[in-house]
């Protein structure tokens, strides 16, 4: 392949860097450090200016001039977006331009939300991509170049079948782990012991509070027992929220630890247990949703 391309994690971005040697390119590349360092530019579609009809990494994909051969493409999070990008210029490079309407459902997901998506053929390539973006077992490479498959109809599509109908199992499998769910004021507010819970929010709502009972207090030793822990997270910054973290301290008290993050997603204390309501919480969420 022309290119090489990696996900650097944000914890990582500081290091790696200065680690980077050559042509880079960015995609969805939000950490300070690591834009700075992209000299071929940065895909990206959250900046100040932006709204959710600026089109997404993938789209814009298919117009940017390519990078030059050796161009090292990062990203921070393996989304379905910033991979889709990735295949789509590594499709581009090799001479073959991916058809708009394979693009454009995937943009238009990330853009907008998961009800987005026109057709079911879209659908059906959509939930490929999502099921690849999910395998955690893959390399980057691996994940780019299945989707670059995908994208030129060359895919073995009885195996990409199998990681659809697995990935809908795993949903299925936390979806049951759900133990309340509800839409209040736009805020899906949902319980569960599982992470994944937020794939099953965002179904419903563009913010959510997820509480997780039982979070582990040290994963390596799980006899040391959980605690209450919540995330707050919204879909991307086009959502009109803010999360009021002064107020969240302040409703917890001293002893409780320190609630925060980033604009886009934060949450409780570590290690201790949250002693707030869903609608405590709820309640320093300052969001107002689009008509």
């Amino acid at each position: 392949t022309m290119y090489t391309f990696t996900i650097i994690p944000p914890f990582k971005a500081d290091e790696m860097a200065s680690a980077l040697t050559g042509d880079v390119m960015g995609v969805e590349v939000t950490v300070k450090a690591l834009a700075e360092r992209c000299n071929w530019g940065n895909l990206d579609h959250h900046g100040p200016g932006d709204t959710s009809a600026t089109p997404a990494a993938c789209e814009q994909a298919m117009w940017v001039d390519l990078p030059p051969i050796g161009t090292t493409i990062i990203g921070v999070l393996g989304d379905p977006d910033t991979l889709t990008a990735m295949a789509v210029l590594k499709c581009r490079s090799e001479g073959f331009m991916p058809p708009m309407a394979y693009i454009k459902p995937i943009g238009m997901i990330d853009r907008l939300g998961p009800h987005a998506c026109p057709s079911a053929m879209a659908m059906t390539r959509t939930k490929a991509i999502r099921a690849i973006a999910a395998d955690r077992s893959m390399s980057t490479a691996q994940a780019v170049e299945l989707i670059a498959k995908i994208l030129e109809g060359s895919c073995d599509w009885s195996m990409i079948n199998g990681m659809i109908e697995a990935h809908a199992a795993e949903l299925a499998a936390v979806r049951d782990r759900v133990t309340h769910l509800e839409v209040k004021n736009g805020v899906c507010l949902v319980e569960s012991p599982d992470m994944g819970a937020l794939s099953i929010g965002y179904e419903y709502a563009d913010v959510i509070v997820a509480r997780n009972p039982t979070m582990l207090l040290d994963r390596a030793n799980p006899a040391a027992g959980g605690h209450v822990k919540y995330t707050i997270c919204k879909r991307d910054e086009h959502v009109q929220c803010v999360f009021d973290y002064d107020a969240l301290n302040a409703l917890e008290g001293a002893e409780g630890g320190h609630w925060g993050g980033r604009s886009t997603i934060g949450g409780s204390p570590q290690g201790f247990s949250s002693t707030l309501t869903f609608e405590q919480v709820a309640a320093c969420l300052k969001y107002t949703p689009e008509e």
